[in-house]
């Protein structure tokens, strides 16, 4: 993962670092697939798309 790009439950809700911004799904497993097809596809985290495809 690029640096300052975080996936995590803590405190509130599921959401994304650096700015926490919280997530609208809320199903692990889906996010979990969203960002590993990302990846599969991408061979990176491209951060403007990742964000659209979890709905930010």
């Amino acid at each position: 993962m690029p640096d300052n790009f975080k996936v995590d439950n803590y405190y509130h809700g599921v959401h994304i670092h650096p700015d926490r911004k919280q997530l609208s799904i809320h199903d692990p497993e889906i996010i979990y697939e969203i960002i590993y097809q990302h990846i599969i596809r991408e061979g990176k985290i491209v951060k403007d798309k990742i964000r659209e495809e979890l709905g930010l």
